[in-house]
């Protein structure tokens, strides 16, 4: 999702001084802020190209740091310029080109690598990025003399008003209209499956599975009491899968179906749509699963959801903000 700068800055801090000390967040801090006053410089370099008449190939680069509910968020805004007669390439690494497949507002998905960046240096099109993001970025947009570059966080005060006001996952449709002077849609994000895929979710889904969102990159976004959870869940008689990546070492029965950083991030998505209910704490795949079912149980003591989301999806979402865990656990058993 995205977060502010000096918040970036705040969560690699002590994250790295809980690991390792005191001494070694702190020459984080200032390699970070070097790096930072390196990418403004370069970004001051790349040409202001205000004259885009006539160009309707747009390259988007996708920031090489943000995570799978970013790229998600974003799905919203290469639909908005399909909607403006655009053809739409997007440069993206392997990982994340997994939720873009199969998207009908896509023509082309690049996969970052030394031939891509040459290629797209000599494209003329609109290429589209962020500068302060990392240094391949920025220098590719730097480099790209033929493309008039579009930099959406060029102008700091307009990017964070923006993010302020309308969202995770309108901003990115706000900028570009900010930036490029396309109509504001305020299209949702969406995940599109193939004929083949859809076959395998409606197969799946008359064993009416609660999917669990157990593994996670970022374990500030975890559930420390999703081992009880699940066990409780499960001892209902309910059928369990335990989906995600990352952090999810937790003690389950037999029973209960556990996919974690066992499937392709694509596998996990038909797993998440074939279940008939999902709950987890906010993070990616909780967003996603906000606009492919119509149950899903969203435990959110900080208020992340309502924040990230669309607006159009809190419809299918029981928000639990309940402070204690145990009481969180409780009221999800006494809907289900």
């Amino acid at each position: 999702m995205h977060i502010t700068y000096l918040e970036r800055i705040r969560r690699k801090y002590h994250k790295i001084r809980k690991k390792k000390g005191f001494f070694y967040a702190l020459i984080f801090m200032l390699f970070f802020v070097l790096r930072d006053i390196i990418l403004t410089a370069f970004i001051w370099f790349i040409p202001k190209k205000s004259n885009l008449r006539g160009i309707k190939n747009i390259l988007f680069v996708e920031p090489l740091k943000q995570g799978y509910g970013d790229i998600f968020f974003q799905t919203g805004l290469f639909e908005n310029w399909k909607r403006d007669g655009y053809r739409v390439s997007i440069l993206t690494t392997r990982g994340h080109a997994q939720i873009l497949e199969n998207n009908p507002n896509i023509d082309s998905i690049h996969i970052w690598s030394f031939r891509s960046r040459f290629q797209f240096i000599r494209g003329n099109c609109i290429l589209v990025g962020l500068g302060r993001d990392t240094l391949r970025e920025t220098l590719l947009m730097l480099f790209s003399l033929r493309a008039a570059v579009i930099v959406f966080d060029r102008d700091l005060k307009a990017w964070r008003d923006i993010f302020g006001k309308f969202g995770n996952t309108l901003a990115w449709q706000k900028l570009s209209e900010h930036y490029l002077g396309t109509k504001f849609y305020e299209y949702e994000p969406k995940i599109f499956f193939s004929t083949n895929e859809k076959e395998l979710i409606y197969s799946k889904r008359k064993h009416k599975r609660i999917g669990v969102i157990a593994g996670v990159e970022d374990t500030s976004k975890s559930f420390e009491k999703t081992e009880s959870l699940v066990h409780k869940i499960n001892k209902r008689r309910n059928a369990v899968a335990l989906l995600g990546k990352g952090n999810g070492a937790i003690r389950v029965s037999p029973k209960v179906i556990n996919f974690v950083n066992r499937l392709s991030y694509r596998e996990t998505l038909i797993e998440l749509a074939s279940c008939h209910t999902a709950v987890g704490a906010e993070g990616s795949l909780i967003q996603i699963a906000s606009s492919l079912l119509k149950r899903v149980f969203v435990i959110d003591f900080e208020g992340r959801f309502e924040e990230n989301s669309h607006p159009n999806f809190l419809k299918n979402v029981k928000l639990f903000r309940s402070q204690s865990s145990e009481n969180a656990i409780k009221n999800i058993l006494n809907e289900l």
